[in-house]
């Protein structure tokens, strides 16, 4: 199994995709990675030392044994706390409608959350 340091680990998505966005509140969005250190250098005016910060906050997180537990604790999270309308039936996430949600929507609460 893949660690979260590991999923991190000298990424240029991270950089591009993640950071490069952010540029205008922290101009230095290049890192580089210390590959003895398993961490990203720190470097005046970048995202490093947080990013590293961040990667040890989630690679210390417990996992559940089943993966869709973590869709439901958010799910049922932004419906008692957002009040979003969204409920589960069975074993599937539905809008107020009654439609499915997709991939979209499941970013969407990760984000709003």
């Amino acid at each position: 199994m893949v660690t979260v340091r590991e999923f991190f680990a000298w990424s240029d998505w991270v950089d591009y995709k993640v950071l490069r966005p952010l540029s205008h509140i922290r101009s230095n969005w290049e890192l580089t990675w210390d590959h003895a250190a398993q961490k990203y250098c720190p470097e005046e005016d970048s995202f490093a030392e947080l990013l590293n910060e961040l990667i040890d906050e989630l690679d210390s997180c417990a996992l559940p044994a089943r993966y869709h537990d973590n869709e439901d604790v958010l799910g049922e999270y932004v419906e008692k706390r957002l009040n979003w309308g969204v409920r589960k039936e069975g074993r599937t996430w539905v809008r107020a409608d009654g439609s499915r949600l997709g991939p979209d929507d499941y970013i969407v609460l990760g984000v709003k959350v």
